[in-house]
């Protein structure tokens, strides 16, 4: 039986407006459907059929395109003959009222909205009642304040109403609030004591500006492949799990004063690959010679204790080539109770199968396009960062050309740009260009003893740090996953002046 909150002439009006103007299920955001906006089996199977070929390529529709998706559908293909598909079609397309389109999505979403409060036992009737209201007068304005009310309004509306009755019923002794001034003594004392400062990164410029690695924080680094952001992890892991590590530049073994525990997850390399990785940070000497076992005498005594010291590390790894947001979370769950790892390295953020059938699942069988899947994974990364306390840094790709652009925020982000919305530091990091170089040129001859620098980490995002939008020009030994900053300018090239306590890094 169908629901009294939909309004069929709404959803045809919807379905009939975006087979005129496809533009309508454009990746804009501002127009968001699921299947369950759709009750009518024939009007739901009508929708997902026009959502599929457009957002499959299809630019124009037509009674003859939808009617050959449908064929080898046997079931559709019933249903659509069964309900006279082109006659209705035909009708529908021609009576499409687009200049009133929103009115109509609007509509159809808030049935959507009532539908689902009526479906977990939640009387709606004061909200709208079209079927056992008598008096036309009130009927006529339920719906003309149904109309006026917007859908985020009325789901405020129908939230506040519910809360009232649970302090009445439930919490009618308890006060959650808080006067802004309480606590305020005690938090300056502990920031006295502890300043807001998570435990170190491997670059100690990185580690200055964004504050750390703070628990309850997410971090992304994003780069095209080839450029290191799974190495740049991996020395950061390295750098909070394990005692100690070799410097080339003083030739000995220097202490790291830390040991914290780590969970690295990786969705692309296996456990083998993280491993030498982590060797090669380790103990300072290039991958490749560790992989093909081509060491002296020297760089196996340094392996050897580099591998010891990888045994004694509190770091985890786990390998999801395919996994689910749940398995994520479960996850770092475990590792965290398990391991009481703290600090979670995910490498990185991309869709995957499961993730995909996952979301596909929870919207009703609704396709999901790929920006979406990775927006919704960086939200529950984050999610998870605040939820359980932990520290979290992924990384995502770069588009193609990022390395030539000027500036180097989220909107060179592969994918979807949106998920710097969900962190809370966001870099990009480039091999430097000849360009770069070229323009970096007056400032190396005016300060030759800075360096030269291979690449660069643009910040475009530092919650609640001091610095912002800026670029760490490093010297990047990818062989050994060691990143060290040179200096930083702003976006003009201009000198920064870092203040930080130098921890002994290379």
């Amino acid at each position: 039986m169908q629901s009294k909150y939909y309004d069929s002439s709404s959803a045809i009006q919807v379905i009939g407006c975006v087979l005129s103007d496809t533009s309508l299920l454009d990746d804009t955001g501002e127009y968001v459907f699921s299947e369950d906006d759709f009750c009518n089996d024939f009007h739901k199977m009508i929708f997902g059929t026009i959502y599929d070929l457009i957002t499959t390529g299809a630019e124009k529709l037509s009674i003859k395109i939808i009617e050959d998706y449908l064929k080898d559908k046997e079931k559709s293909y019933a249903l659509y003959k069964k309900n006279s598909g082109a006659q209705w079609l035909k009708e529908v397309f021609s009576n499409a009222d687009i200049l009133n389109f929103k009115y109509y999505y609007n509509r159809l979403k808030k049935m959507t909205l009532l539908r689902t409060y009526e479906s977990i036992g939640l009387d709606m009737s004061w909200v709208y009642d079209p079927d056992n209201i008598i008096d036309l007068n009130k009927k006529q304005k339920q719906s003309e304040e149904l109309d006026a009310i917007s859908i985020n309004e009325l789901a405020d509306k129908i939230d506040n109403r519910v809360l009232r009755v649970r302090e009445l019923v439930v919490d009618n002794d308890v006060d959650d609030s808080q006067q802004i001034g309480d606590g305020i003594d005690e938090l300056l004392e502990s920031l006295q004591e502890n300043p807001l400062m998570g435990n170190p990164l491997f670059d100690p410029y990185f580690s200055q500006i964004t504050l750390g690695a703070r628990m309850g924080t997410f971090y992304i680094r994003s780069a095209s492949t080839g450029v290191g952001k799974t190495r740049s992890m991996m020395a950061d892991a390295c750098y909070l799990a394990c005692s100690e590590y070799y410097r080339n530049d003083v030739e000995g073994w220097v202490s790291l004063g830390q040991k914290c525990n780590v969970s690295f997850i990786s969705v692309e390399l296996d456990e083998a690959e993280l491993q030498t990785m982590a060797l090669s940070f380790i103990s300072g000497i290039n991958e490749n010679k560790i992989i093909k076992n081509q060491l002296d005498s020297i760089e196996r005594g340094k392996l050897s204790r580099a591998v010891r010291v990888l045994k004694d590390s509190g770091l985890y790894i786990e390998y999801f080539p395919n996994y689910s947001m749940k398995d994520i979370e479960n996850c770092i769950k475990r590792n965290l109770r398990v391991h009481k790892a703290n600090y979670v390295f995910f490498d990185y953020i991309a869709s995957s199968m499961k993730i995909i059938e996952e979301i596909t699942r929870a919207s009703g069988g609704m396709k999901i396009r790929e920006d979406q899947v990775l927006y919704l994974l960086s939200s529950k990364l984050k999610e998870i960062a605040s939820t359980y306390h932990v520290f979290i840094m992924s990384a995502t790709q770069t588009n193609a050309n990022a390395k030539y652009e000027k500036i180097l925020d989220q909107n060179v982000l592969a994918g979807a740009k949106s998920i710097a919305n969900r962190v809370d530091v966001g870099s990009v990091m480039v091999d430097t260009t000849p360009e770069d170089m070229e323009n970096l040129q007056p400032l190396l001859e005016r300060f030759p003893q800075l360096g030269r620098p291979n690449l660069k980490l643009s910040i475009y995002k530092n919650r609640r740090g001091e610095y912002n939008r800026l670029i760490l020009w490093m010297n990047a030994d990818k062989g050994t996953c060691r990143y060290k900053t040179l200096f930083a300018t702003d976006y003009d090239l201009n000198l920064i002046n870092i203040n930080f306590d130098e921890k002994g890094d290379e």
